[in-house]
Formats: structure tokens, sequence, C-alpha cells
């Protein structure tokens, strides 16, 4: 397919389409599987809150802000059902994969919308960003975002330069992913330790997993900081600039690098437990016998039937009905998030092939993000499509094809 215009008008709906099956599967089921109601009969209560086999008592005030507060007490309660009510090892195991999924594809979403040539424009907010993802889902707001970068950014045109993708100096891809190590990684690890016990309160758990909803917001401060303070230390200045590209390898692929090893490791350990029987475990292993029983590719790999969701009884509010219910929203969310920021890939690695896409080849591109799907998901593929994509632009630029810089 030669032309971008035709590209896009395929790319677009297929998009859509991944915003729509997302968004029916979480949002939509969730205000009519019983989950809103169970959140209100149980942590919402005005007097003794408490989550159903979870981490009691519940903590109901955060801020003290009413309208921070509220927004929490739907956020915090949800969580905790995948987090902290009887669930089986295959519904635990997922739901490792997709925090790696979610950090991965913060990643690259952070590392896009710092791009030179979004400077001064709405998707350059990743900020705003990360909070609509939070509030409304990720499997929602990411076809929103993908749509308006296709129409508004530069770096989504045809015309697509290396001064446009590459940062000015090589370093700040490193700042990106240490604002991103403490914003995402750091509240994570907290809201995943055990409660309560002698140095975790059930109100501390709670505090990590409300202070974890608010990390999009933590991120552009944090790498503000990190670019005041090595350039005070003249970190930066030590580096050699990417306006010269003096290598043929672009600044940003120690972000690739680090997204890739990640979701290969992610990947491929799930795969490894689920695709294990239990018999090749000696007898006296009863717990890791019960996790290689319970964690296989329908339970742990595949998303659950679109047509058969779970459901939760508000009045009853078992705990065993809980996680499953949110496993069901965080898988759809996940997979069709990252399902069409994968499309978006294929079509920024069209765009920057130039107008006639002499450079470009669909049999190879479909190669290799079915290659990296097998061995990392559709996150990974993403991650090797944007590497070839600045690769391909550092290369032009060095030829002489875009001399912008």
């Amino acid at each position: 397919m030669s032309s971008i215009g035709s590209l896009r008008a395929l790319v677009l709906p297929a998009i859509a389409t991944c915003g729509i099956v997302g968004g029916y599967a979480g949002m939509y089921r969730m205000f009519v599987n019983g989950m809103t109601e169970s959140i209100e009969n149980s942590a919402g209560r005005a007097v003794d809150p408490y989550v159903p086999g979870g981490v009691n008592p519940f903590k109901n005030t955060y801020t003290g802000i009413a309208v921070i507060d509220g927004w929490l007490m739907m956020l915090v309660p949800f969580f905790a059902y995948i987090l902290d009510t009887p669930q089986s090892w295959g519904i635990t195991a997922s739901c490792y994969y997709l925090v790696a999924t979610y950090f991965a594809a913060c990643c690259l979403l952070f590392l896009e919308a710092q791009r030179p040539g979004n400077a001064g424009r709405g998707v350059s907010w990743v900020g705003t960003l990360g909070f609509v993802c939070q509030s409304i889902s990720y499997t929602i707001t990411a076809p929103i975002y993908f749509t308006l970068h296709i129409f508004t950014s530069p770096t989504a045109s045809s015309s697509v330069s290396a001064a446009d993708v590459l940062p000015a100096d090589p370093a700040e891809p490193v700042t990106l992913l240490l604002s991103n190590l403490i914003a995402f990684v750091i509240p994570t690890v907290g809201m995943l330790l055990p409660a309560p016990n002698s140095f975790m309160s059930a109100a501390a758990h709670y505090n990590w997993i409300a202070i974890w909803q608010a990390f999009p917001v933590y991120f552009p401060v944090l790498q503000w900081a990190f670019i005041r303070a090595f350039s005070t230390l003249d970190l930066f200045s030590s580096s050699r600039t990417q306006s010269h590209h003096p290598s043929p390898v672009p600044s940003t692929a120690v972000v690739y690098r680090t997204v890739i090893g990640i979701m290969v490791a992610a990947h491929l350990t799930l795969l490894a437990v689920a695709l294990t029987p239990s018999s090749v475990l000696p007898a006296g292993w009863p717990t890791l016998t019960k996790v290689l029983d319970q964690v296989t590719l329908q339970s742990a790999v595949l998303p659950p039937s679109l047509f058969s969701p779970p459901s939760i009884d508000a009045k009853l509010n078992r705990a065993e009905d809980l996680a499953p219910a949110t496993h069901f929203f965080l898988v759809y969310d996940l997979y069709c998030g990252s399902t069409a920021l994968l499309l978006w890939a294929a079509y920024l690695r069209r765009a920057a092939s130039g107008p006639g896409g002499k450079s470009f080849s669909w049999p190879g591109v479909v190669a290799k993000s079915l290659g990296w799907f097998v061995i990392g998901g559709p996150i990974a593929a993403a991650a090797a499509l944007l590497w070839e994509r600045d690769e391909e632009l550092l290369r032009r630029d060095r030829a002489g094809g875009k001399k912008r810089l």
C-alpha cells in the first residue's frame, strides 16, 4: 500500500475497533456486571467500609479533598479487588504480566509524546494523557490519543524528519526511564507487598494503591527535575549531541531495549509456566504443583470469552467473584489498548518511509511484528517497529535526505 492516506483509512477504523471492544469489555461491563454496586455496598459504605476477602479495615479518606477522594474511592477498591481477594494462580500470573505490559506501554507513549516535533501540541501532554488513562481506562484513551496523533503530529506525517523524532540531547531518554521507574514501579512494588503485617498496615497498603493511581502526574514532574539536575551537574554536556548524529544508533534505543527486554522476559516466563505440566515436578512440591496446574494458556495468556463475562452479585458480594470480574476488565483493557498501539506503531513506521514508501516493505514489517509478538507480545512488536522508524529517519538524515537538524 503506497498511499499513506489509504493506510490511514484502514488503520483508524482498526484502532477504533480496539477501543470499542476494550471499552465494552471494560468500562461498559463494569457498570452492568455488578462491580460498581459491589464497591458501593462494601468499600463505599459510610460506616465500616471493607473489601470482601481483602485487606481490612478499608481506608476511604486520602487527601481530605472531596473530588480527589471521590475519584480514588472508585479506583482503590477496584484494584484492591484484584490485589487482595481470593483468586487462582492463573489470575495472579496474568496480572503480573499485565503490570509489565502497562509499564512498557507507558514508556513508549511517554517517549512519543515528548518528541521534539510534538512540542507545544496537545499530544505532548503526557500527564494529562496518563491521568485520563487511569480515569476512563487505557483501552479507551489510547485509541483516541493515537487518532489525534495521526492527524496532528508531525511525527505521523510522511514528511517527518529526524529533527521531529530524535531528542536534541541523547541523554534525555535516560531521564524518561528513571522518571517512569520512580513514578510507576516504586508505587507498584508498594501496593504488591503483603499486608497487613508488622511493617505494612492496612492503611499503608491502601495509601500505596492510591499513590499509584496518579503516577502519570508524577512522571513529568520527575523528568523535569532530572533534566534540571543533569543539566546543573553538566551530565548532558559530556554527551555528543544528537544533531550531529555521530552514531548510527538513535539515542532512543535505550528505551526500546528496556521495553523489549521487559516484555520478552515477562512474556516468555508466562508462556513457560503456562506450558509446563505439573507432572514434571517431583513429589513434595505442593505449592509449585498448584501454580503449574492453575496457570494455563486459557487462564493466564488468552483473554476470557467476551460473550460469557464474569459477574458479581452485589447483594452477596462473594469474595471469590471479585478478582475474576476485575481481571476480565484489565485483560481486555491492556490487550485491546496494546493492539491499538501496535497498529499505530506500524503506521508511524510506514510514514517514516516518505510519501512513496520506497524503502518500506509490508512483508518485512509483518514478519518482524509477528516474530516479536510471539516472544514479547504486542508491546515488544510495537517497540521494534518504532525503533526501526527512528533508525530509518537517522539514516535518511545522515545521507542528506532531510537536513533540518
